[in-house]
């Protein structure tokens, strides 16, 4: 009766083995294209940050782009920069309402 009991070990290593072969994550690579993505990224939205000139190295290659993983992480690490059109200091409700009235060619009546 201890045959069985091995047997039925053995498969189980086996499968486990396959099992842990199939759901391993993809090895680090050095370069990402359209074809090999980074993680969580989309095929449409690599090509946009690489079309958009984020990316230091990236290059097109027919209809695929290529760069280095460490230029893709420089690039999505990166902090959006503050737009201009955002006061540093917040401003009172009259010079908000003001300055959005203005930018849209409209002004308070009364006030000058």
């Amino acid at each position: 009766m201890s045959q069985p009991p091995d047997l039925l070990s053995a498969v189980l290593d086996l499968l486990a083995d396959r099992i842990a072969a199939r759901i391993a994550t993809a090895p680090d690579r050095e370069r990402y294209d359209s074809r090999n993505l980074p993680p969580r990224c989309a095929r449409r939205r690599f090509a946009e940050v690489c079309r958009s000139g984020r990316v230091n190295d990236a290059r097109r290659e027919g209809r695929d782009w290529t760069c280095s993983r460490e230029a893709w992480e420089a690039a999505r690490s990166r902090k959006p920069r503050m737009s201009a059109t955002h006061p540093a200091a917040p401003t009172s409700l009259d010079a908000t309402a003001d300055r959005l009235l203005a930018r849209s060619g409209l002004r308070v009546v009364g006030r000058q």
